[in-house]
Parts: C-alpha cells; structure tokens; sequence
C-alpha cells in the first residue's frame, strides 16, 4: 500500500514527460516539491531503506547457506555458530561475496540479474505454503492472515513483477535465470554424492 501510495504521488507530482524519460523520478518529486533539501533528505531516507535491504538480504543469504550445510550439502564450516547461535562463518562469506560483487560489477546490473532469481524463489516459497498447509492442515508453524488470499495476491503481484522485469531488461533476465539454472545441476550431484556417503 505505501509503495502504490507513493507511486500514484509521484506520478502526480512530477510531470508524466519527465517521469518516463527518468531513474530517479522520486529525487525530480522531492526537488519540485522541497528544492534541493528535500531532494538530499529524500536521498538520505533511500540510502536508509537500502542498507536495511541489503542487511536482511545479507542475514537471509547467510541462513540459507548453513541450512544447507547443516543438511550436508555445502561445506561443513558454514554450519558453524558461535556462542549465540549466530552462523558467523555463513555471514562472513556472504558478506565477502556481496562486496567482490559491488566492488567488481555495477550495482544495478547486479540488482537486475538477482531481480527475477529473487521473484520466482519468493514465489515457489509461497506457493510451498499453500503445499505444506494442504499436505498438514494442523501442522502449520506459523498463522498465515488472510490465508489463502495473501498467498494468492502475494504470487500474482510478484509474477506481475518478473514479467515486467523481464519486458523490460530480458538479457539481464535470461542470465538471471540461468545462474539460477546452473544451481540445480549443481544441487543434484551434490545430493547424489551425499546420499552414496
């Protein structure tokens, strides 16, 4: 809601030649509307919003990897924790990734190429909701409000969203999804291997 709010005032604000020619139609609707403190201040809440991202992302990324270390199919050292449970190893290489990645690349290319990764995972993990929930009506370890709409809004706007992604910078799609793609070789020799052990 707040994400349309401030779409439909943007649009609003900022003169529709402008706003279809520009990356930063937020930064032209706080200069119109504050001059240049309002385009700094503005600046200054997205760079916030950026950095919490990138912190949830980083954190989310390292869970992933000791998850599947635990499971035994990444090295063992990501499964490591220290004294509060944190997986220190796990954030410590994806912390180093993420900074060769922004040090060696351009970071909206690199954003463009997870984008879609990142839409159609998000979408299969909801749509596991709804497998897991039929499978064990009872068993479910979270609520879920609005269940099963959320699920169902959530996944439409969000293959909305790979759609546009992908009409609007389909290169940068197809090698999203294919360093996507390359993971699941890669998870079926690894799973083979682990279950010959």
């Amino acid at each position: 809601a707040l994400y349309v709010a401030l779409a439909a005032a943007l649009a609003a604000v900022v003169p529709a030649d402008l706003y279809r020619g520009s990356t930063t139609a937020g930064a032209e609707a706080a200069r119109l509307l504050a001059g240049v403190p309002g385009e700094r201040a503005l600046a200054a809440v997205v760079a916030l919003a950026v950095l919490a991202s990138v912190n949830v992302t980083l954190m989310a990324g390292a869970r992933i990897y000791f998850a599947a270390a635990v499971d035994g199919l990444a090295p063992r050292a990501l499964a490591r924790t220290d004294r509060r449970g944190v997986p220190h190893v796990a954030l410590w290489i994806a912390g180093g990734w993420s900074a060769i990645l922004a040090a060696t690349g351009r970071v909206d290319r690199l954003v463009t190429w997870t984008t879609l990764a990142i839409l159609l995972l998000s979408t299969l993990t909801a749509i596991a909701l709804v497998v897991l929930r039929r499978r064990d009506p009872a068993g479910a370890p979270f609520s879920c409000p609005g269940y099963p709409w959320t699920v169902v809004v959530y996944v439409v706007a969000t293959l909305g969203v790979a759609v546009s992604s992908v009409l609007y910078d389909r290169l940068a799609a197809i090698a999203g999804v294919a360093l996507l793609a390359a993971g699941v070789p890669v998870y079926a020799i690894v799973a083979r291997r682990r279950a010959g052990a």
